[in-house]
């Protein structure tokens, strides 16, 4: 009797610490996939390009003679379409049309690239 309850005993402290070195186990493969993935994402950004594009806004002085378009002409980068950056200086002044009145001013958006 003295036997099979030790055999028993025996048989639970076996299973707790086959569930403790099965958690022990996860545990410690979980954390090694968070810091690979740490470690990867780390040398992705390193990777990523040095320089970043910042927007600036600038007040222009509407002289006689400027349209939308002149103006849009001479502020926006060159892979920029004209019509999108002229939407845009009408959605940022509150334009509807494209008429500018002489000795205004408007907000003309430039992108400047600048290192990290």
């Amino acid at each position: 009797m003295m036997y099979t309850y030790l055999k028993k005993n025996e048989r639970r402290r076996r299973l707790i610490y086959r569930t403790l070195v099965l958690f022990a186990g996860i545990a410690v493969a979980f954390i090694l996939f968070l810091s690979v993935g740490n470690h990867l994402r780390s040398h992705q950004i390193q990777a990523s390009d040095p320089y970043t594009e910042v927007t600036y806004y600038k007040s222009v002085y509407v002289q006689s003679g400027d349209s939308l378009w002149s103006i849009a002409s001479q502020y926006r980068s060159e892979d920029e379409d004209i019509d999108d950056y002229m939407d845009e200086i009408r959605e940022i002044n509150h334009i509807t049309g494209s008429h500018l009145t002489a000795g205004s001013y408007v907000i003309v958006p430039y992108t400047v690239c600048e290192q990290k």
